[in-house]
């Protein structure tokens, strides 16, 4: 599946295009490997951060819990889904309109149902 944006799925691996294929450079940057996961990190319904779960996780590590220190705020709240066309689509999807957060729980389930192999992978950690 061809995706426009600037992740991509190439050797089985997902990158983030930073700019133009060079003689020099491919313009990619690694995110993480076909095995692993990607995640978005929301509060409410405003989208804070996404990329491979790792960086999520580092993420917020260093700065998601100022979040939860705002008195009216909601819980960040991370979800982590596994590498594949669809889910790379939907963080290109979620990359141009990052109000659709309000639907990512909606979009992944509708993927899973699609995909029900994506299940059987075991978690990467």
């Amino acid at each position: 599946m061809k995706t426009d944006g600037p992740y991509v799925i190439e050797h089985g691996d997902v990158w983030f295009r930073e700019g133009p294929r060079t003689a020099l450079s491919t313009g990619l940057r690694h995110v993480c490997d076909g095995s692993g996961e990607l995640a978005i990190a929301y509060a409410g319904d405003v989208m804070l951060h996404m990329g491979s779960a790792r960086s999520v996780d580092a993420w917020f590590k260093k700065k998601g819990a100022q979040y939860m220190l705002i008195e009216d705020s909601d819980p960040v709240e991370i979800v982590r889904f596994p590498v594949c066309d669809e889910t790379v689509a939907e963080m290109n999807r979620m990359t141009a309109n990052p109000n659709r957060v309000s639907i990512l729980l909606d979009t992944l389930t509708k993927i899973g149902e699609a995909r029900p192999d994506l299940l059987n992978r075991p978690p990467s950690f």
